[in-house]
């Protein structure tokens, strides 16, 4: 194409408006993207800092039980309890995921179903609890 045809419309030069506008994105659309990219973002971010907050109140009960002082081992635990509630479900989500515990805990539900319906044996529920270390889940 020359320059005076790239100028012109794209009826003009042959092309499709569909072709033409390819590059021209909805602003509607992207804002919420965007603005459901940045929620994200957000939620990761904060869960990241929950997470360090942990750590060290974890740490903090840990040096107080040493120490044996018993107030501020009592803060902490209460500092510890208070962040863990505020972990959100999709922060519970990953960890699980990390952990390989949510497909445990799947596991250990439908077998213990499948047991108390009679589907079952309990040797059978017994060699899988083993096999895929269900007590701890």
């Amino acid at each position: 194409m020359s320059l005076s045809q790239t100028r012109r419309s794209p009826a003009a030069t042959g092309l499709r408006d569909s072709t033409h506008n390819t590059s021209a994105l909805n602003p509607t659309t992207v804002s919420r993207s965007w603005k459901s990219a940045v929620a994200k973002l957000r939620g990761r971010l904060a869960d990241h800092v929950n997470e360090h907050r942990l750590r060290r109140a974890s740490r903090a009960y840990l040096a107080a039980a040493t120490r044996v002082d018993r107030s501020a081992q009592v803060a902490a635990w209460a500092r510890y309890r208070t962040l863990h509630a505020k972990r959100s479900p999709a922060c519970i989500a990953r960890l699980e995921a990390r952990l390989g515990t949510r497909m445990r805990r799947t596991i250990k539900r439908q077998l213990m179903a499948a047991f108390l319906h009679g589907a079952l044996p309990s040797r059978l529920v017994a060699v899988a609890f083993r096999l895929f270390r269900l007590r701890e889940a």
